[in-house]
């Protein structure tokens, strides 16, 4: 009867994890899914833009999001995280969540209300005022997503979740554009955002419908409170370091100058958030429903990081050298000086792109007040640097920065993350000097045609079609021979439903 019975355990056991990694993976391929169709359509809309508004546009919303970020801070207080962690007793917290939410929303756009003749003044753009009053509502309007995002992740219905938001980035930018070429300017970037975010509030509510009680339950605030402070604590430092880059630069240059970088920051950020974000995302609950399995957690970050890795990095790398073909191809020289940031920028992302699923594994181990040293001691490290670089060389000179800085904090994070865990510097190369090494090599042929050659210089079409293809017919055929059985894996986990690439 007791091997019965243990065989029996054993067998339920093997039973959830199984069920827990085709839902993991299942998740991972529809929020990738969601992402590439959104940064497709996203891609498409910011050239539309870049074509109908000026780098001084763009350097207006740049410094508007900058100056919004303090008040925003209110919105990053990770109730959705700490909801997740509740399971059981969801319906039991949901209520004292959902107004606190509420409450910290309406104050975060009180906030950017009292703000905004204050950012006027400080970059000298009185048209700012009226770009953040637009903003505020939107920031409001998020504190309705709180409740039914958490319980659709706590239920791993990513499905939903990546239909929601692929609706919602679709008509946003469909909104932004429409109203750019109807003559609206800066102003196409801000006035979707409290529409679809509304929209976006009811198809949540629809997806996951949760009964709220009318009476707030303040008693339970000081305790959601408690973890969620941390995690604002680790915001208010990471808003800190966004706002030295656009804050530093408009110091020392101008708003046009300010708008060529914050495209090519833009942009260089979208490949490592179809990866980063999405995956960690998914990988969160799942990790944390692993909470008392630490070597199987740990397995299960790394196997994730070197995906994450082996995908994105070498689409970075990518995105990287064909900056100055594509922007010289679509926009002549009107983006001339965004090139070499976006360069810069999107080198850093390939590392960048790894920051995220480490900050999520650290909050699935329960370690929030090592997040929040590990943010406030970046900030310090960050801002000094960020304020030299604006200083010392402008746009070019602060992407190189940022970019490095991004190069040396990744793997460090990615080692204190694991550290506890039993993981090793050895397994921190693994994700990333492999990926890395990798794309170098792929790259290689290219650079030496376009940098090298002596007088060689290709027509852009050739550029961008012959170097594309060369660099990822090397880089694919170096991930078969060395990596081969991880993407036979892969593809197993998302096209079968077999395999297990969590662990």
């Amino acid at each position: 009867m007791t091997h019965t019975a243990e065989n029996k355990a054993q067998s339920t056991g093997s039973g959830r994890a199984s069920q827990l990694t085709r839902r993991s993976v299942g998740g991972v391929a529809w929020m990738i899914f969601q992402t590439l169709a959104s940064k497709s359509f996203g891609l498409i809309g910011q050239i539309i833009l870049a074509r109908l508004l000026t780098p001084h546009d763009f350097g207006l919303v740049g410094l508007a999001y900058a100056a919004g970020a303090i008040p925003n801070i209110l919105r990053q207080s990770g109730v959705p995280q700490i909801l997740v962690q509740k399971r059981r007793s969801f319906v039991r917290w949901a209520t004292a969540a959902f107004w606190m939410e509420i409450a910290l929303g309406i104050a975060a756009g009180g906030l950017m209300l009292l703000a905004a003749p204050y950012a006027a003044l400080a970059f000298h753009a009185r048209q700012l005022i009226p770009i953040m009053e637009i903003i505020a509502p939107g920031i409001a309007i998020t504190a309705l997503f709180a409740v039914p995002t958490a319980r659709l992740m706590q239920d791993m219905r990513f499905r939903e979740l990546a239909i929601i938001g692929l609706g919602y980035n679709l008509l946003a930018m469909v909104l932004s554009v429409v109203l750019a070429a109807s003559g609206w300017g800066v102003y196409s970037f801000v006035i979707p955002l409290p529409v679809v975010g509304a929209l976006r509030a009811i198809a949540l509510w629809i997806a996951a419908p949760t009964r709220i009680a009318l009476r707030p339950r303040f008693y339970r605030w000081p305790q959601l409170a408690g973890k969620s402070g941390l995690l604002m604590g680790a915001v208010v430092f990471q808003t800190i370091s966004r706002i030295a880059e656009m804050s530093f630069l408009r110091a020392f240059a101008s708003v046009t100058l300010v708008g060529q970088y914050f495209f090519a920051s833009n942009l260089s950020t979208q490949i490592s958030q179809v990866f980063s974000t999405n995956v960690a995302s998914v990988l969160y609950p799942a990790l944390h429903s692993m909470e008392n399995q630490t070597a199987r957690q740990t397995q299960a970050f790394l196997r994730a990081a070197n995906l994450v890795a082996m995908v994105g990095m070498p689409l970075c790398v990518l995105e990287s050298l064909l900056a100055e073909p594509l922007l010289t191809l679509v926009y002549g020289s009107k983006w001339d000086a965004a090139i070499v940031p976006l360069e810069l920028l999107s080198l850093g992302a390939a590392f960048m792109l790894l920051m995220e699923p480490s900050l999520n594994f650290l909050l699935a181990q329960g370690r929030f007040r090592f997040q929040l040293t590990w943010a406030s001691s970046s900030a310090m490290v960050y801002v000094p640097l960020a304020l030299f670089a604006a200083w010392a060389g402008g746009a070019v000179m602060l992407a190189a920065m940022v970019s490095l800085y991004w190069i040396l904090a990744a793997p460090l994070l990615a080692r204190l993350a694991i550290g506890n865990r039993g993981g090793t510097w050895r397994d921190v190369a693994a994700i990333f000097l492999r990926p890395a090494g990798m794309a170098a090599v792929a790259a290689a042929p290219w650079i030496a045609v376009r940098y090298l050659g002596a007088g060689i210089k290709l027509p852009i079409w050739e550029n961008i079609v012959c170097g594309g293809f060369s660099f990822v017919l090397i880089y694919t055929a170096l991930c078969v021979w060395f990596r081969g059985s991880e993407l036979a894996a892969l593809w197993n986990a998302i096209w079968h439903g077999r395999g297990d690439i969590t662990g």
